[in-house]
């Protein structure tokens, strides 16, 4: 059951095939233009418009410029001191420190049951304001050539109090025009049979590449797998890993948090305002020093830069000033393939080329095999008859 898990999740990227290649070049060439404002740009970032828009050169154009005119407008940002105070505090969504999956992609975790919709107060916009930032801290931590991170839900505790539609339709409305295809694998673990229900029901409105990224896991099975999926060190204890999570109490349930909100709710918008920066600021003040710096640094997505970090086994790909080193995708060729063949030999694994091979022999051998007994088993019949 493990190995087979493993030979689920473990699945090694192929670099790109011929066809890709030449509709990555074409699309390099349209985009020539556009890229000149954006020149910290490489392939892996024109693929993921290309696979968002199934190849489809016109379709991944026409994404391409919407984001472009978009970011134009709303980018760099900083994000308001309530939205910002909510996300430290009580770490609904929190991306965790050094700990990444195989292919070096950072793992976001959504903690269902620390979620109080009561406390966005009807205002959705900052709801919106918030997803922008975490999706830019998040891409800040993307290393190439794999440019998606990967999620674990986890719904212990969670229930329709937890749960507010507006808040899924606000989210989608950002996420899907203008973050496509930044989502890897996302596993749902701990989940209510209602949840499972309603994905049965909702995953026929969605295509085969988005549903191919979802998976529900058991608690036996993720207690297995995630352990060899992320760096175990970095792990929280209760996927399995050696890492232990500071206590977040209930989240933003707790009768303190319940009670700040409580006091800022007849407070108008100003006031309000002034409310959070000032809770902003004792948070970070109550942090060790370093750590409150960096927060307080990248409070502007301006001061977010790419991530460094980048583990020795899988080899650098950035510079030292945070940027790839490689603008074209041909030039990841040869760590994409270092990594498949390491994550095989890790797990005694064969490639699905190579298991393709490997099946048609064996075929070809029962086939042979088949064809000899039957032979045998015909001459045994004639001497019998003849005997008689």
């Amino acid at each position: 059951k493990q190995t087979s898990l493993v030979h689920k999740f473990c699945v090694p990227r192929k670099p790109l095939s011929d066809d890709e290649k030449a509709t990555l070049e074409a699309f390099r060439e349209k985009t020539a233009e556009i890229r000149e404002d954006w020149p910290e740009e490489d392939d892996c970032e024109l693929t993921r418009f290309l696979t968002a828009r199934g190849w489809n050169i016109d379709d991944a154009f026409e994404m391409y410029t919407s984001v472009k005119d978009w970011r134009k407008k709303e980018m760099p940002f900083k994000i308001d001191a309530e939205s910002y105070y909510r996300h430290l505090k009580f770490r609904t969504v929190e991306v965790i420190e050094n700990c990444r999956d195989r292919y070096n992609r950072p793992l976001i975790i959504l903690t269902g049951c620390r979620m109080n919709p009561a406390l966005n107060n009807g205002d959705y916009s900052k709801l919106a304001v918030s997803f922008m930032w975490g999706m830019e801290f998040i891409i800040s931590q993307i290393i190439r050539p794999y440019p998606r991170f990967v999620m674990i839900v986890d719904l212990q505790g969670w229930g329709f109090k937890n749960f507010d539609h507006k808040i899924a339709a606000t989210l989608q409305s950002v996420a899907k025009p203008h973050y496509a295809d930044y989502m890897g694998t996302t596993f749902f673990i701990n989940y209510p049979w209602v949840v499972k229900g309603v994905w049965k029901v909702s995953e026929f409105l969605l295509d085969q590449r988005t549903k191919d990224k979802i998976h529900f896991i058991s608690k036996s099975d993720h207690q297995k797998l995630f352990p060899i999926l992320f760096d175990p060190d970095n792990l929280p204890e209760r996927f399995g890993g050696n890492y232990v999570e500071p206590e977040y109490k209930y989240g933003e349930w707790d009768d303190d948090v319940l009670q700040e909100w409580k006091d800022a709710s007849s407070l108008d918008p100003v006031e309000r305002d002034a409310f959070f920066e000032e809770k902003l600021q004792e948070y970070l003040d109550s942090l060790p020093e370093e750590q409150a710096a960096f927060w307080r640094q990248i409070r502007h997505t301006k001061n977010m830069l790419p991530t460094d970090d980048c583990s020795e086994e899988f080899g650098s790909g950035i510079d030292k000033n945070g940027l790839p080193l490689y603008a074209n995708y041909d030039e990841y060729t040869d760590l994409i393939e270092q990594r498949n063949q390491k994550i095989n030999e890790r797990y005694g694994l064969v490639d699905e080329e190579e298991e393709e091979v490997n099946d048609d022999s064996n075929n070809n051998n029962n086939e042979e095999s088949s064809k000899k007994k039957k032979k045998k088993k015909k001459n045994k019949a004639k001497n019998n008859s003849e005997d008689e």
